[in-house]
């Protein structure tokens, strides 16, 4: 198994927080992409084209409808960091890419769960923690 905390294998990079719990297959990907775009790169620089590993946690609230498919999570934050969709997207943000597509090697681990849970689904968050694999 991995550890994401084991530095000998790890490297975090940095981590973000978004103030809602985004999924992927909405009529507004593209501009969830560009807040994620955002709020990931203001003032980090990522080295590119490496292997790359993500902690997903999502803080939510339990009554929440509909209810929450968590595995769609994970392909809005990918994909906001593949060169091909920041190209498609035409983003305010171009530099803001880690690698060419978000498949294997470049996305190696994925680790998405539920943290926690928050009062209220104005209170929902994903706090997303991104490392390079050494």
């Amino acid at each position: 198994m991995w550890d994401l905390d084991d530095k000998t294998k790890y490297k975090k990079l940095f981590e973000f927080e978004i103030d809602k719990i985004y999924t992927w297959g909405s009529s507004k990907d593209k501009e969830r992409r560009e807040e994620i775009r955002q709020k990931a790169c203001g003032n980090n620089l990522v080295p590119r084209n490496r292997s790359y590993a993500f902690r997903i946690s999502i803080y939510i609230y339990p009554h929440r409808k509909p209810c929450l498919d968590i595995e769609n999570t994970v392909k809005l934050i990918l994909d906001s960091f593949s060169k091909k969709i920041v190209n498609q997207d035409n983003s305010e943000y171009p530099d803001c890419w880690f690698y060419e597509d978000d498949c294997y090697p470049n996305v190696k681990v994925i680790e998405v769960g539920a943290a926690g849970e928050v009062d209220s689904e104005y209170n929902e968050k994903m706090v997303v923690e991104v490392f390079e694999c050494l």
